[in-house]
Formats: C-alpha cells, sequence, structure tokens
C-alpha cells in the first residue's frame, strides 16, 4: 500500500521486506528498492511473471511517469550485465528510434533484489553489499 501499487499475493509473499530508498548520484537523487527473499529460486520465478506489470507496480516510489511512455507496460525485460550483475532492463524506444532503458532489476545476492531506474545506484548498492560480505 505504501507504494500504491496491487502487486499479485505470490509476488510479495515472495519477498520477506520491502524498502524504499534515495542515492544522491552528484547529478540528481535517485530512488531505489530493495528487497529480501527468502527463496532464490521461488523469489526469481515471481519476478518473471510479474514483469508484464512491473512497471504499473514500483513507476510511484521510482518517479517513473508512465504517462509519457504507456506503450511501455506490459512489455518484456531483456537480460543483460551491468557492471557484471546479471540485470533485466526494460527499454523505451522513441519515435527518433533511441532506445533508452527506463527500469531496472537485478538480484544483487542469494537474496536481495533491486528495482532502480539508474544503473549507477545498481553499482553502488552492489558494492556496499559485497563490502560487507
Amino acid at each position: 500500500s505504501f507504494f500504491e501499487s496491487s502487486p499479485s499475493e505470490p509476488f510479495l509473499s515472495s519477498f520477506n521486506l520491502l524498502r524504499l530508498g534515495i542515492m544522491n548520484t552528484g547529478l540528481d537523487n535517485v530512488p531505489f528498492v530493495i528487497g529480501s527473499t527468502p527463496d532464490t529460486d521461488i523469489a526469481t520465478k515471481e519476478l518473471l511473471i510479474a514483469e508484464p506489470e512491473m512497471l504499473r507496480l514500483f513507476y510511484k516510489p521510482l518517479g517513473i511517469d508512465i504517462s509519457t511512455i504507456p506503450q511501455e507496460i506490459g512489455r518484456e525485460f531483456t537480460g543483460e550485465y551491468l557492471y557484471n550483475i546479471p540485470t533485466r532492463t526494460l527499454r523505451y524506444t522513441a519515435v527518433d528510434g533511441i532506445d533508452t532503458p527506463i527500469f531496472f532489476y537485478a538480484r544483487i545476492s542469494d537474496s536481495i533484489v533491486l528495482f532502480t531506474t539508474d544503473p549507477s545506484v545498481l553499482k553502488a548498492v552492489y558494492n556496499t553489499i559485497i563490502q560487507q560480505h
């Protein structure tokens, strides 16, 4: 309810905890959502099932203006590596043909998933978690 979204019950129950954070990148304050998952396999399956609705679930906490990209809701994410982290990315192709990433999520450890709009947040949170281990 805090994110003002309605995820499916299996998606929601695949997380122990979801928290909203903000990182100052030096240029902007970028929001992110970090979640703890008790079971990697179940969480991975639920994340893939939720992908068509994921933009609708996280646009408010991540500050994404979906009114400018309504056609992207329901699109599939693509897999790629950012900073050697397997990442799922949703891209927006503008009318001029420029392909822009608008939303990322990644499993940054066995039990932690990060959702963000800026890859520098992914790198910073990943590095922080690695340094703690």
